[in-house]
């Protein structure tokens, strides 16, 4: 599985050999899909939050007497009926969208989405991210030239780079992240994927040792 590396430049470098075990997992639809769709509702936060008529401010007094008006009886002005009181079913900001996921099906689903970005051609490998000073207008001239121009991206690098942050943060589709801190669902939130070398080292050492403690597992348990 030959790979080309580009510099800065969008000049290639090389071609290295990627990973079996990392970039050539098949695609599972349904597991990829439960996976996104959790990913998503962990990262949700609740904001919208209404106050029911116990804890609207006011309304302490009978609003009038219970008979003789000829309205309907009220005990507050703060019921749900009146303007400026509590709501009733309303949004509330103690709901709870956290969804459980297995670390095995994390991990595999990760694998299965970088290894459909590698047959889908929305891989892109460069040799490193070392600029002297923020340059956006070489970041802009780089996506062009090694394809995905006018497309939305992520940039992983293995250590953080400010510079580099200050070269992306002007192009609107262009996001930049740790490796160490994407998902999967980051991965599906961009059509393309700018990974430096260093990173990808980092992956295949972390997930290629997994593949490694599994195999001696399955052996033991054989014998």
């Amino acid at each position: 599985m030959k790979q080309p590396v580009y510099n800065l430049e969008g000049e290639e470098t090389e071609k290295i050999d990627l990973a079996p075990v990392i970039f050539d997992m098949p695609f599972d639809q349904e597991l990829v899909f439960r996976t996104a769709i959790a990913l998503a509702s962990n990262k949700r936060r609740p904001i919208a939050h209404t106050k029911t008529r116990g804890e609207v401010r006011g309304g302490g007094k009978k609003p009038w007497s219970q008979k003789g008006t000829g309205n309907a009886r009220a005990g507050s002005i703060r019921s749900p009926i009146f303007k400026g009181g509590g709501v009733t079913f309303g949004p509330r900001n103690k709901v709870n969208f956290q969804k459980k996921i297995n670390k095995k099906e994390r991990r595999k689903v990760f694998l299965e989405v970088l290894s459909g970005k590698l047959r889908d051609g929305e891989l892109r490998i460069i040799k490193d991210f070392k600029l002297e000073k923020p340059n956006t207008k070489k970041m802009a001239v780089l996506f062009k030239k090694i394809g995905g121009e006018d497309k939305s991206g992520l940039v992983v690098t293995l250590k953080k780079n400010e510079i580099l942050g200050k070269s992306l943060r002007n192009l609107k589709k262009i996001d930049f992240l740790q490796a160490a801190n994407i998902s999967a669902l980051d991965l599906l939130n961009h059509k393309f994927f700018y990974l430096d070398k260093e990173a990808l080292g980092y992956y295949e050492k972390k997930y290629a040792s997994v593949k490694l403690k599994k195999d001696k597992q399955l052996k033991k348990d054989k014998q």
